[in-house]
């Protein structure tokens, strides 16, 4: 009878599993998504026929750069797709002493928007619109969240997509992604809900965080000046002014200002147009801050779940480091050893 706690992956190119005899040769397979940046895979697999003598696998056309492969991992009662991305590297290593194998490294469809600079205006326009046209110019669908702010005037000078987009996104704490063949454009979600729950000595193998109150402050404040009125935007955002406390009780900033006196970050942006943008800006980037209070990475049982851009909750780590948090990445393994799941985490209250 099966075992249901048996690790399981599946791997298709072009939407068609691969073959028993290529399955087999795969050694290992690796996913790792990130909040920032392009999601990546790796496969690893045995590239030698020790009857023949001969490579198994180097020249396979299921293996060719561009071709769509879609990585599922999980276990017999629950697997899940963890990614669709497309082949751009392959790194066969020829050794010596032991036998042939290749390695086939993809990313998902955000490296397209990393492909040439381009110098371009966009007028009268929010952030979130400038990305559902990058989305169109590169063919792909967008899921946006509503950015609210027009800007007159914006410039991408010589920069790829990803590149303006993601600086477009910092300023306001927003975040690019794509899931499959859709760009996602969205506000940072560390108030919602936990997906899973970890338990140190149970499913939390290991965890290492690390509590700062260094770059925390109690107000921060974003200034510039409106070209068209002459006239200076001055907003602040201080405790108080979080999106949430992902089930905490003091906030970094509350807690620093409550030990060591109330603290103050000045940030100049000369690009302002509204007293609305600045608003946004500033609320922005103190909860950016925050979020960076507690800081960990971790490892534990292989959970298809656990995905960047998430919130798990972890317990039995003592009050002050028990709670939610936001998880900015994590690398997913498949290999002889089992399934393991690595992340980083973020969170912004004890």
């Amino acid at each position: 009878m099966p075992d249901d706690n048996v690790p399981q992956f599946k791997v298709l190119a072009n939407g068609r599993e691969l073959a028993v005899e290529l399955a087999v040769d795969v050694i290992a397979v690796t996913v790792s998504h990130y909040t920032q940046g392009a999601d990546v895979f790796i496969i690893e697999i045995n590239n030698w026929n020790s009857d023949r003598q001969e490579f198994k696998w180097i020249d396979d056309d299921q293996f060719a750069v561009g071709v769509e492969l879609e990585i599922k991992m999980g276990y017999l009662d629950h697997i899940k797709t963890l990614m669709k991305g497309e082949i751009t590297a392959l790194e066969p290593e020829f050794h010596a002493d032991l036998a042939p194998r290749l390695k086939i490294q993809g990313y998902d469809r955000l490296h397209r928007f990393r492909r040439g600079r381009k110098t371009r205006t966009f007028i009268d326009m929010k952030d979130s619109q400038v990305a559902e046209q990058i989305a169109r110019d590169l063919r792909l669908q967008s899921q946006v969240v509503d950015t609210q702010i027009i800007h007159p005037y914006l410039l991408q000078n010589n920069q790829t997509s990803l590149d303006f987009l993601q600086e477009r996104a910092r300023r306001i704490r927003y975040e690019v992604d794509v899931m499959d063949r859709t760009l996602v454009f969205r506000p940072v979600p560390n108030e919602q809900g936990k997906v899973t729950t970890l338990a140190f000595g149970d499913k939390l193998k290991a965890f290492y965080p690390r509590l700062s109150t260094l770059g925390q402050v109690s107000e921060v404040v974003v200034q510039g000046w409106n070209p068209q009125t002459k006239e200076a935007i001055v907003s602040r955002a201080r405790v108080g002014d979080e999106i949430s406390q992902m089930a905490g009780s003091t906030s970094g900033p509350a807690l620093t200002e409550r030990t060591f006196g109330a603290t103050q970050t000045r940030l100049v942006d000369h690009h302002l147009f509204s007293q609305t943008e600045a608003e946004q800006i500033a609320k922005a980037q103190y909860n950016a801050m925050a979020l960076e209070f507690i800081t960990g990475e971790g490892t534990a049982i292989g959970d298809p779940e656990l995905v960047a851009g998430e919130v798990i909750e972890l317990t039995r780590l003592g009050q002050r480091f028990s709670g939610f948090y936001y998880v900015t990445a994590t690398t997913h393994v498949i290999n002889q050893q089992g399934y393991a799941t690595l992340f980083c985490a973020q969170r912004n209250a004890v």
